[in-house]
């Protein structure tokens, strides 16, 4: 079975879902959650941050273990935050996924918000209910994978799911699937 892992990049929440490429078929989904440390005193920012990244790219790398994907979608945050905090973050999330698939061998694809929206709804100006609608209608097993997951972490892994609609007739896509098959 050649293997998808689509990731919704994100630093607090990183969706992702594993797909059989050759049926379009969800396995499972989740999220892997880093949560700010709630220590008021001596924990430095710095500090909290290089430990949230160590969880993350820990979670990332034994997701490629456990599942062996042929090849890695990844949804990508496009920037337009309203705080540099919030660029940071995100830039954080891109930087730990693109490390992990690098020191692992694993080929990327990269896709956009806009291009998981299109592919899942075909309107760019979908929102969350409309990309969850649309993967359950293009992926078997979507539905259930998600139903499997707390409501909070469902808009992710959906988002992964739509990364994955995006890309998968990429010719990187095709190809890690064909070789893993």
């Amino acid at each position: 079975m050649a293997t998808v892992l689509a990731l919704d990049v994100g630093f607090a929440a990183l969706g992702w879902a594993v797909i059989d490429a050759a049926i379009g078929d969800v396995c499972c989904a989740g999220v892997i959650r880093t949560v700010k440390s709630q220590a008021k005193r001596g924990v430095r920012v710095a500090d909290d941050d290089w430990d949230r990244c160590a969880v993350q790219a820990r979670a990332v790398a034994a997701l490629v273990t456990l599942h062996t994907p042929a090849c890695v979608v990844a949804e990508l945050p496009t920037g337009g935050s309203k705080s540099a905090r919030a660029t940071r973050a995100m830039a954080l999330g891109t930087g730990i996924a693109a490390t992990v698939c690098t020191l692992l061998s694993i080929p990327v694809v990269c896709t956009t918000p806009r291009d998981g929206k299109i592919a899942a709804t075909g309107r760019a100006n979908a929102d969350k209910v409309d990309v969850q609608a649309g993967v359950e209608r293009k992926l078997h097993g979507a539905t259930d994978a998600l139903t499997q997951l707390k409501r909070a972490d469902v808009e992710h892994a959906a988002d992964a799911m739509a990364a994955y609609i995006a890309a998968r007739h990429d010719p990187i896509v095709e190809m890690a699937t064909r070789a893993g098959a």
